[in-house]
């Protein structure tokens, strides 16, 4: 029961991450590798220098955080009055883009903010996990959660599945932070890819890495690396940084969307999870199964 309790408190830890904490995910913990020449001006925004690190719940300014330049920069490429559309799969309460909505936009004169989420949580649920966790300061960061809850500051709400949802209006920002594990990862990436528009950037991040996220049975490490090979040949600007050597060094996958492009997924997905880690830190991985000269994906004309 203990355990089951310290699970839920860090999956409503996730479901409640506001705009800091999806920098200090998003943001390089070492120089990033990154691919292409000419790089979009939003994908620059990412290989900043590493400030956002730590600063998980802070009253200082979220101005200068790696989303809001990230969105600053989409808008300053936009003709007009046209607005930037900012999707987060997988963003639980949508904290992050209600913080930015009340800090930074609140007329709704730049950015436009999707939540893609397969199901609408309990508060009440949340809530007492979050004092479990958090213990004297639960309550401090639920009264800064229940500031955030108003309509005014809602992104629209799409209840649909990641893997296969299609927003009605296409992406310039889709975002996903710690939630790709929950679904078949590459099918979902290959989504993401297909639901942003022309030159829009997709920002994937996964605590273990995307290498022990998705992978062969035998040969883990080499479905990244056939994935990546991909992006490379079809001259996709994508960049990658983690935390360890091979292994995790996908922590945070960025790819730019190369106009009338669409990716495809090409290997079979084994209907079968292997569950490990503690309860602390459940990590999932679903496995392809990898054929002779087959590559994981395929970039295409749209």
């Amino acid at each position: 029961m203990v355990g089951t309790l310290e699970a839920g408190g860090v999956d409503a830890r996730i479901k409640t991450r506001g705009l800091f904490e999806y920098a200090a995910a998003l943001a390089p913990q070492r120089q990033p590798y990154i691919s292409g020449e000419g790089l979009p001006p939003a994908l620059t925004a990412f290989p900043q220098p590493k400030a956002e690190r730590g600063r998980v719940d802070s009253s200082a300014s979220i101005e200068n955080t790696l989303i809001v330049r990230v969105l600053r920069n989409l808008a300053a490429t936009k003709p007009g009055n046209e607005l930037v559309h900012w999707a987060d799969f997988g963003g639980g309460y949508g904290i992050a883009q209600r913080e930015y909505r009340r800090g930074i936009d609140p007329d709704r004169q730049t950015v436009t903010t999707t939540n893609v989420n397969l199901e609408e949580h309990n508060l009440k649920t949340e809530f007492a996990m979050l004092r479990d966790v958090y213990g004297p300061q639960g309550d401090e960061r639920i009264a800064k959660i229940e500031q955030l809850l108003c309509a005014a500051y809602a992104p629209n709400f799409v209840r649909a599945n990641m893997e296969t949802v299609m927003l009605p209006t296409k992406a310039d920002l889709i975002t996903s932070v710690q939630s790709i594990q929950y679904a078949d990862p590459l099918r979902t990436i290959a989504n993401m890819y297909r639901n942003l528009a022309s030159g829009g950037i997709m920002a994937v991040m996964c605590e273990g890495g995307l290498d022990s996220t998705m992978a062969y049975p035998y040969r883990p490490w080499k479905l990244m690396v056939d994935f990546t090979k991909v992006l490379e040949l079809a001259n996709v600007t994508h960049a990658y940084h983690g935390i360890r050597g091979k292994l995790g060094q996908h922590r945070v996958y960025i790819i730019a969307k190369k106009p009338d492009t669409q990716m495809t997924k090409l290997v079979e997905t084994i209907p079968l999870r292997n569950q490990t880690g503690s309860p602390e830190r459940v990590a999932r991985c679903t496995l392809y199964r990898r054929k002779e000269d087959v590559l994981p994906i395929a970039i295409t004309a749209e």
